[in-house]
């Protein structure tokens, strides 16, 4: 296997025009089966890896490695120069990422017991996708808003936030008004999901 360094060299398995392939960049598994018809009855067998993403900097403690913190998972796509959107380091508000950090980390009570982080990031993307689209998807994770102001991009992430402010009826420019019922064609009784889970190597159920 490769890990998807720049720098890697091709799999030894890897014979012919093939030892030309170093999938640069690439996180790369390689397999090499003997065909035994009592052990392959069906034939060739599905191959699946459990795999980890792409290492990504921590401003917190200024380390890399395997996160799938929401907001480092964010931020490494904005500074990406190869996929990403390339943003310098100046161009990241990094006090806004480490409090949308710190608060993707925060362990959550669960009604089972234990805990869990609050929020965490567990998907894919296509490079070949626009920019704006990867980023709400990643954006979905946390409930985030991200926005470039004054030269930088600043995050935040879904949280209680005492309000600033307090409105009152002389706010409002014109009266209110309540909507007392939804039509039918807007009411569903129904809601469907797919949950994948670890002990079944993260099968649909």
């Amino acid at each position: 296997y490769l890990l998807g360094t720049d720098a890697q060299s091709p799999m030894e398995l890897m014979a012919g025009s093939a030892a030309n392939y170093s999938f640069k960049g690439l996180a790369t598994l390689g397999a090499r089966l003997v065909f035994d018809q009592d052990k392959f009855p069906q034939g060739l067998p599905n191959i699946t890896a459990e795999i980890e993403g792409k290492k990504v900097y921590d401003p917190r403690t200024s380390n890399t490695g395997y996160s799938n913190n929401p907001a480092l998972c964010i931020r490494d796509y904005l500074t990406n120069t190869s996929y990403g959107l390339g943003a310098t380091g100046v161009e990241v508000d990094d006090d806004s990422f480490i409090a949308a950090a710190d608060i993707c980390d925060e362990d959550v009570d669960l009604a089972a017991g234990g805990t869990e982080k609050r929020y965490t990031l567990n998907g894919t993307f296509l490079t070949s996708e626009k920019p704006k689209d990867v980023l709400g998807k990643m954006l979905m994770s946390c409930g985030g808003s991200l926005t470039y102001v004054g030269g930088k991009w600043t995050i935040k992430v879904a949280e209680y936030r005492t309000p600033e402010v307090t409105l009152t009826d002389d706010d409002f420019v014109s009266e209110i008004t309540i909507q007392g019922s939804v039509s039918r064609r807007d009411v569903f009784n129904a809601v469907k999901g797919t949950y994948s889970e670890l002990n079944a190597l993260y099968q649909m159920s």
